[in-house]
C-alpha cells in the first residue's frame, strides 16, 4: 500500500499521499490540466461507491435482507460481503475511516459529473441526436411530470 512519513506525519493511499504533499508544498501538479482532463483523471483513477454497498459499517447495508431467507442472509455476509471487504483492504481503499471513503467517493463522483457535463456539451447534442431523442421518449415515456 502507497504510504509516505514527513516529519513524523505518516499518510497512507497514493491519492492521500499527493493531497497532502501538493497542501504541504503550495503546488498543484495538475494545474496545468483542463478541467476535462482532471475529470477524466480523477474518475478513472478509482472509483469507490463498491465500499459503500458492501457493507462498510452497520449503518450500510449491500441489499434489504428483510426478504432473504436466513441461508441466503447467512451466505451473502459470510462469502460475498467478506471477500469483497478482504479485497477493498488489500486494494487500500478499505483501510481508510467511513469519512475519508464518503470523501473520496464524493471527490469521484464530482469528478464523474464534470466529465459527463463536457462530453454533454461536446458532443451528445451535436453527434449523437438519436441517443438523444431516445433519453427523450423514455422521459415521456416513463416521467411525464419530469419538468414539475
Amino acid at each position: 500500500m502507497p504510504w509516505i512519513e514527513y516529519n513524523g506525519e505518516i499518510v497512507s493511499d497514493s491519492q492521500f499521499c499527493i493531497e497532502f504533499l501538493n497542501k504541504k508544498f503550495d503546488k498543484d501538479l495538475n494545474k496545468h490540466l483542463s478541467l476535462e482532463n482532471k475529470a477524466i483523471g480523477r474518475a478513472f483513477q478509482k472509483m469507490t461507491m463498491m465500499l459503500f454497498r458492501l457493507n462498510f459499517d452497520d449503518d450500510m447495508k449491500m441489499m434489504s435482507l428483510e426478504n432473504m431467507s436466513r441461508f441466503l442472509k447467512w451466505w451473502s455476509h459470510r462469502y460475498y460481503c467478506r471477500w469483497n471487504l478482504r479485497n477493498a483492504k488489500a486494494h487500500g481503499i478499505g483501510r481508510h475511516s467511513k469519512q475519508e471513503v464518503h470523501s473520496i467517493m464524493m471527490a469521484d463522483l464530482k469528478a464523474l459529473s464534470d466529465f459527463l457535463a463536457l462530453i454533454e456539451k461536446c458532443f451528445i447534442f451535436s453527434e449523437f441526436t438519436n441517443l438523444c431523442q431516445y433519453c427523450e421518449r423514455m422521459k415521456e415515456t416513463f416521467w411525464p411530470d419530469w419538468n414539475e
